[in-house]
Parts: C-alpha cells; sequence; structure tokens
C-alpha cells in the first residue's frame, strides 16, 4: 500500500536552521530554528564515549586521546551520555517553530488511509546529518506511534529509480580487507537467511597479493567486472572497512593498503544498475557519503552505517535484518525491526547505542526493495498487470476486435512469406484443385441476358454456364446462389432445371448454395433440382474462419458448403466409394443423408477419410479465437485458379477443367447479393492485398 510521502530538507546557515516541508501537490511549509551550540558539544561528548568504548571497528578512526582514569567506565559514560544528547535532541525539535511542521506530518499519519507516513529527510551539512534524527518522536502524544517513517535521501538525485526486474533475486557479495576482524560471519548469515530464495555469489579475492605484485588496474577490473556482471544483481551487500570521503562519495577497503572510492566503480554501478541492481547493504563503518552517492546513481535504497560499528553489533544487526528481509517484509521494516532487535534489554546493554547507528538512505520515486515469494507466486501478475490482462482477455471477446487483431496477424504473415519464404507466393506449378467461374462485370457487359432486373443472377444465363461446364465434361459442380426465384423467371427456371438434369446424366455432382442455419431458411427450388439427386450446402460464413461440422454435428441436418465440395472432390478420386452411389434422377430419398449413411459403411482410404472427420476442435463451440482460420497470407494462386464466365462461353477451356471442382459464384459486380445491393462483395484482406 502507498504512503504518503513528506520531503523535509533542513540546511543549517551559520546558527540558523531552516527548515522547508513539502508535500502533495506542491504544498511547502517552513520555518527558522536557533542552532543549539549545547547540542554540538553533546554530540562530541556521545561520539568520544562511543569511540571509546566499542573496539574492533569496521572503519579507520583517528586515534583519540582523553585524559581519563584508567578505570573509566566507558560503558555508563555511553549510556549516560546517549540520554542527555537525546534529550536536548528532542527538547530542541520540541521547540515552538517547527509547531505546524509537527502538526501537519502527525494529523495526516493520524487520518492517512494508505498505511502511514514517510518522511524523506536531507540534511545540509554532513555534521547536521549524522544526528539521530531518525529517533524524532512526531505526534506520539497524538496515537502516531509506528505510523511515520523517517528515511533519508540526499540533497542531489541526478538519476532515476531502478524498476525491479522479474526474476530470481541475485545477490552479490563483497567482503572487504578484514585486519584481523572476521567477516565470513555476514557471508554464512546471507547464505543460512536467502539461500532458499536468492541466487548469491561471494567475491573476496580483492586481496592485493605482495608476492606477486599485482597491481591496482587488476584489482579494480576484477572488481568491475563482477560488478557490471551482464546477468544483473538485485542486491549489492559489502561488509569490511569503509569511511567518508565527500569528493569522492565514500571508500571501501578491498585489500592491505588499498581503498577504492565510489566515484572509481561508479562506471561499473551504473551498468549493475542497468542490468536491475536496485538496493545496497554496506554493513560497515560512516557510510553517509555512500549512500548519498548511490541514491544520485539511481539505486532505490541504501542501507548504511552513520558512525564506525563495532564488528559484533554489525553481526547481530546484519542477522535481523535478513531474517526480516526474508520474511518478505520491505527493506524499511526490515532496518527497523534489526533496530528494535538492537533495543532489545539484553542487547542495550552489551551495545548501547547501537540501534542509533544504521540509517535507510531511499529515492524518493522508487518502490521499496522487497524479497518475493519463489515457486508459482512469483508468477503471479502485478496489479497493473492483472488489470492490462483482464481488459486485453474482455476486448478479446469482442468479434470485431478478434477480426480486426487476425487481420493483422495474416497481414504480417504475408509480409514475412514475400521476405523469407518466396516460394509460397509464386503460382503453383501442378493444377489447383478448386476453379472459380467468376460472373464478373465483363460478363454481365457481355451478355444479353438483363442482370440489373433479376437478383441474383439470370437463371438464363446460369444455364448457358453449366450446359459450357458439361460440355466440359466437369464432375462438380458448385453454386454459389440462393436458386429459389422460380416464381420471378418462370421460363428460365424451367430451362435451368433441363441443363441441370441433362449434366446429372452425365455423372455431374451438384452442390447447391443454402442458408440452412437461420430462419428462413433458403434453398434451391424444387423446379430446378431435387435434393434426392443433388446436395446443399450452408453458405453463411465468418470471412476469416473456415467453415466445418461441429465437433458432435451431422451433415444430414446441414453440412457446409465448401466441406461438402471437398469430399466429394476427394470421393471421386477414392476407388473404394461405390459407383451405386452417383446422383440418381431416380432416387427417392434424401440424397445428403443417404450419401452419409452409406460413408459410415465404406471403407475409405486414408485421405478421403482425414476429410470426411474434418469438425471443428469442441474449444471452437465456446471460443471464437479457438475456431481454425483462413490463411489468407497464402497468395489466392496457391489455392485456386479463377475464369471469367464470360471468357468460359467465349470459348476459353481451362486445363484442367475435367478435374477440378468447378464453382460458380459472384465476381465482384456491384449488383452481388440477394437484394443486388452489393451484399455478397466484402472488402480484400489486407494480407491479400499485399
Amino acid at each position: 500500500m502507498n504512503r504518503t510521502a513528506f520531503k523535509l530538507r533542513i540546511r543549517q546557515i551559520a546558527s540558523l536552521c531552516d527548515f522547508e516541508l513539502s508535500w502533495g501537490q506542491g504544498q511547502i511549509l517552513t520555518s527558522q530554528l536557533e542552532y543549539s551550540p549545547e547540542l554540538i558539544e553533546l554530540y562530541k561528548e556521545w561520539k568520544n564515549a562511543y569511540l571509546n568504548y566499542y573496539q574492533h571497528l569496521r572503519g579507520r578512526v583517528k586515534k583519540i586521546v582523553t585524559i581519563t582514569p584508567s578505570s573509566q567506565d566507558w560503558r555508563s559514560s555511553l549510556v549516560q551520555a546517549q540520554a542527555k544528547l537525546l534529550d536536548r535532541f528532542h527538547h530542541w525539535l520540541l521547540s515552538p517553530e517547527l509547531a505546524a511542521i509537527r502538526r501537519q506530518i502527525a494529523q495526516t499519519a493520524i487520518h492517512s488511509e494508505t498505511g502511514g507516513v514517510d518522511v524523506f529527510l536531507t540534511c545540509t551539512p554532513l555534521e547536521l546529518a549524522r544526528l539521530p534524527w531518525e529517533t524524532w518522536e512526531i505526534g506520539t502524544d497524538l496515537g502516531t506511534v509506528g505510523k511515520i517513517r523517517i528515511a533519508r535521501t540526499p540533497n542531489n538525485i541526478l538519476c532515476e529509480s531502478v524498476h525491479p526486474l522479474r526474476r530470481k533475486i541475485r545477490v552479490l557479495a563483497i567482503l572487504g580487507e578484514d585486519n584481523r576482524l572476521n567477516f565470513t560471519g555476514d557471508w554464512e548469515v546471507l547464505q543460512q537467511k536467502l539461500s532458499n530464495i536468492a541466487e548469491i555469489r561471494l567475491d573476496k579475492e580483492w586481496k592485493k597479493d605482495e608476492e606477486k605484485d599485482e597491481n591496482i588496474e587488476a584489482i579494480l577490473s576484477r572488481m568491475y567486472q563482477a560488478i557490471a556482471d551482464k546477468r544483473g544483481w538485485d542486491i549489492l551487500f559489502f561488509a569490511g572497512h569503509s569511511n567518508e570521503t565527500e569528493l569522492t562519495g565514500g571508500e571501501i577497503s578491498i585489500a592491505p593498503k588499498l581503498s577504492i572510492s565510489i566515484r572509481e566503480i561508479e562506471p561499473a554501478l551504473r551498468q549493475a544498475k542497468q542490468n536491475g541492481l536496485q538496493f545496497a547493504i554496506f554493513n560497515s563503518c560512516n557510510g553517509i557519503n555512500i549512500a548519498e552517492s548511490l541514491i544520485n546513481l539511481g539505486l532505490n535504497q541504501v542501507v548504511v552505517m552513520r558512525e564506525p560499528i563495532h564488528n559484533q553489533v554489525a553481526g547481530e544487526f546484519i542477522q535481523q535484518f535478513l531474517q526480516s528481509l526474508s520474511e518478505f517484509k520491505d527493506a524499511h521494516e526490515a532496518m527497523q525491526d534489526a533496530c528494535e532487535f538492537l533495543q532489545q534489554q539484553e542487547k542495550r546493554i552489551h551495545y548501547p547505542s547501537a540501534s542509533l547507528i544504521p540509517s535507510i538512505f531511499r529515492h524518493p520515486e522508487a518502490e521499496l526493495f522487497r524479497l518475493k515469494q519463489q515457486g508459482w507466486k512469483l508468477w503471479l501478475p502485478s496489479s497493473l498487470e492483472t488489470f492490462s490482462l483482464l481488459t486485453v482477455v474482455i476486448f478479446s471477446l469482442l468479434i470485431p476486435v478478434q477480426e480486426k487483431l487476425l487481420e493483422f496477424r495474416l497481414f504480417a504473415q504475408a509480409i514475412y512469406r514475400f521476405l523469407i519464404q518466396p516460394e509460397f507466393i509464386s503460382p503453383l506449378e501442378q493444377k489447383s484443385p478448386v476453379l472459380i467461374v467468376q460472373v464478373d462485370q465483363e460478363s454481365i457487359k457481355a451478355s444479353p441476358e438483363k442482370f440489373q432486373e433479376i437478383c441474383p443472377i439470370n437463371y438464363s444465363y446460369l444455364t448457358k454456364l453449366i450446359t459450357r461446364l458439361s460440355q466440359l465434361k466437369a464432375h462438380t459442380i458448385g453454386i454459389d446462389y440462393i436458386l429459389d426465384q422460380d416464381q420471378k423467371q418462370p421460363e428460365n427456371t424451367d430451362q435451368l432445371a433441363q441443363a441441370v438434369r441433362n449434366s446429372i446424366q452425365q455423372n455431374t455432382w451438384f452442390v447447391f448454395g443454402a442458408v440452412e442455419n437461420e430462419e428462413p431458411q433458403l434453398g434451391v427450388s424444387d423446379r430446378i433440382a431435387s435434393l434426392n439427386w443433388s446436395l446443399e450446402g450452408d453458405i453463411y460464413f465468418f470471412p476469416q474462419y473456415l467453415e466445418l461440422l461441429p465437433n458432435h454435428g451431422s451433415c444430414v441436418e446441414s453440412c457446409p458448403f465448401s466441406y461438402l465440395l471437398a469430399l466429394i472432390h476427394q470421393l471421386k478420386a477414392d476407388s473404394s466409394f461405390p459407383n451405386f452411389m452417383q446422383p440418381n434422377l431416380q432416387n427417392e430419398q434424401f440424397f445428403r443423408s443417404t450419401l452419409f449413411q452409406a460413408l459410415e459403411t465404406v471403407d475409405l482410404d486414408k485421405k478421403t477419410q482425414k476429410i470426411y472427420n474434418l469438425k471443428l476442435p469442441l474449444t471452437a463451440s465456446f471460443f471464437q479465437w479457438l475456431h481454425p482460420i483462413i490463411d489468407y497470407s497464402f497468395p489466392p494462386t496457391q489455392v485456386y485458379e479463377t475464369i471469367s464466365a464470360q471468357a468460359l462461353l467465349a470459348g476459353k477451356v481451362p486445363p484442367y477443367i475435367d478435374e477440378q471442382v468447378i464453382i460458380i459464384a459472384p465476381g465482384g459486380h456491384p449488383e452481388a447479393g440477394l437484394n443486388c445491393q452489393g451484399k455478397d462483395n466484402f472488402s480484400l484482406p489486407l494480407a491479400v492485398k499485399f
């Protein structure tokens, strides 16, 4: 849940501190407060007691000279110094000058519906940033405990944050120069807490080999390559010595007498960020400059120690921090848990002030780092992804959207065939199984019959076509017209009926167009042809989809026009198909029913059987997008041949007409359709146009 964000900028100018709180749509509150000289002295006293109490620090600290008795109780001194510092610090922050700022943050936290408030704190200069701002208890008297979190952010941020990648978390662990301190404990904790949910790599071969006289460039090169690994890292972990260097962004010690600055490895860090690096942990001393440098480079969050840290305290901190992180808490929660762990009675006795040292620096625009659960949950979509997916699914249910997307897909496929598979776009060398006789505009103009007055076709003209095809010994003729206009063309109907009967007597099969699945049903008139010796096929179709029988359907009740033609063409070539099943004018039973009942008992060859059993998959009954499609990316010349009706009547003879399925169909004239309104004309698919 997104929390409300405030940006609090604090600048010390001489003896004054300027406070500027900004949030929302440009709202700003400002205040000015006198910086307490007493606070400066109390911080120095605390720092002196802290450094004298703790030994074996993960940083290089100048030797502190103090004139005190040898029996000085530094633990007690540190506890007292911390109490004085925090008391004075909190009293200073309760000044009336800051009341408006405190009130705005507290009231927002109380009424927040987004889980609380994050305050992004920027302090200038560095001395001001060293104070324990995380202990500021804003509005606790109003019930804001646990609702306000303080994160630090640098004064300058030049780079955008990192968008987390969807992958198993990868961790690069770097152990620096140990200087008689054991940093391998950090590595062992990493393995213990994260090995089940992250891929961890240890790099600790930075030790400078004095005997081989290995130069600094070689060490830097190895470190650069590890950080900039093209596979990328999500977490960069460092355990070792580090220090502040304001001009070079902080430094880390990686080998005896060898420290490198963040600026020196900045190119590798930029590359690592491009490869997904989003979070860094520096379990080392004096890390303010390091954290500011990395956030400025665009990392999402960096956890550091602001002061020198005792080796055992560092171990305790990282143990609890990684434990919370492995429980899939975000990085800020994990740091708070670790600090609260160090505040427990037992830990506070042994490690006073330890809970004041850790800080998290955050990029204000970045998502908080959080480990993701592995297994199938890793692949669960985010909220945005879920919304996008649901939107796509809902739109995909719309038939017009499906058809448009399918058209673009086939268009792209046609381009691919043209560029990569040119053999698929050249005309077939062998004969095509289909010949379309097109009644086009040229045929209509050349015909003496009056087409414009008769829809959908003049039967006298159709009679001439059938007679001509019969003369050329066509064995299968499909007529893609609804021939039910016998009342409007009585004389022409008788001529057409006689031409059909003459063709039947020459063993020609006829499949007439019909509308079988809608009311009213339309089909060939009984005066033209009887369904006892001819067939009807449903010509209703979706332009981009293949028409087949339903999964459990039967051709006895309804049968697609194109499916019938393909089956008959194959039956004519099947030697196992009995001759007695040829159309016969003497038949007295419904021919389609008789035919398909006979096919159930005949041992057909494999090719015929394959066509006979060709049906829609069961899923196509529920989802249009699972329906088989017509692949328009193949050029029409790869599928069928065409001839103008006028050219056929004029004497042109296609070379394989006696072996082809003949389809008589409208050829694009403006009046095509039952009502002479051009409804049989469709726009060319993009793939065919190409």
